[in-house]
């Protein structure tokens, strides 16, 4: 990749065949501004290592939006047919979807959308200029993050029919799955460092997200007449351990996976590049 900076007509065409062309606001004629793919305001050279910083971090997060809902989306999927193929009742009944999308997926996603960036992200290497948000090595992480979202969530339901009780086991299914999508949430502001390393006041915006999500979530079971809107039914101490509980195991497959990305990093046998990385 070519940057050129110029300011005067004679740059003009060398803005233009640069791959970035970037011109002088204030000192720069109306010609290098007019060929220029970027403009600095302020003749700063300075704003140049700015601008790359917050064009990494716009990437990121809209490839932390994207990568969650897919995810998200793809375990949900799982979730409902793969019971259907075991000759078992659905899971999760319609307006438990609903409920699920609208506010454990859609609200962490747009706190993720506007998250931080992360210590070192200028220190990283550039990536490929061509390289899209979703590439084969981050597919491969969708879909194996959507195997470790639906498994506690069957796992959970699986449990709950074993004492012949389909509303108790939808209520497990729908609360773990609820509660396990709100961990990963926390889980994707990184690739490779633990959430519990990472200051949740620099994401004020996912608490918010997550803390309404959980009260919703909390709402919606606890309480007979919402419980009768959503299909849930009342809990028992054990029961809500239990939910919690299994909610962790997806969000452990993340954790330990950037446990090992970091140790790889760390003896230098890493083979670099964050999608080498996501294809864990």
């Amino acid at each position: 990749v070519v940057a050129m900076t110029g300011d005067g007509v004679n740059d003009a065409p060398a803005l233009k065949k640069a791959d970035i062309g970037v011109a002088m606001g204030v000192t720069g004629t109306d010609v290098a501004k007019e060929v220029a793919d970027m403009v600095l305001s302020d003749d700063n050279f300075a704003t140049i290592v700015e601008a790359i910083r917050e064009g990494r971090v716009i990437f990121e997060n809209i490839r932390k939006f994207v990568l969650y809902l897919l995810s998200c989306n793809l375990g949900e999927i799982l979730v409902v047919f793969v019971p259907i193929l075991l000759g078992w009742f659905r899971p999760l009944i319609p307006v438990q979807i609903l409920l699920i999308n609208l506010v454990t997926d859609g609200l962490p996603a747009l706190a993720l959308g506007v998250d931080s960036p992360e210590k070192g992200l200028m220190s990283r290497k550039p990536r490929p200029p061509r390289e899209g948000i979703i590439t084969p090595a981050y597919l491969r992480f969708i879909f194996w993050g959507a195997i470790f979202i639906a498994f506690p969530v069957i796992v959970g339901f699986w449990l709950g029919l074993r004492n012949g009780d389909l509303p108790t086991a939808r209520t497990l299914a729908f609360l773990t799955l609820g509660l396990g999508e709100l961990w990963r949430a926390y889980s994707f502001r990184s690739e490779r460092e633990n959430f519990w390393r990472i200051d949740p006041r620099t994401n004020l915006y996912l608490v918010g997200a997550c803390l309404l999500s959980v009260a919703v979530l909390v709402l919606a079971v606890a309480v007979p007449p919402l419980g009768r809107v959503f299909g849930c039914a009342p809990l028992d101490f054990r029961q809500w351990v239990l939910a919690v509980g299994l909610s962790l195991l997806s969000l452990s497959f993340y954790e330990i996976r950037k446990i090992i990305i970091r140790r790889r990093d760390e003896n230098g046998t890493a083979r670099g590049g964050s999608e080498k990385s996501a294809g864990l």
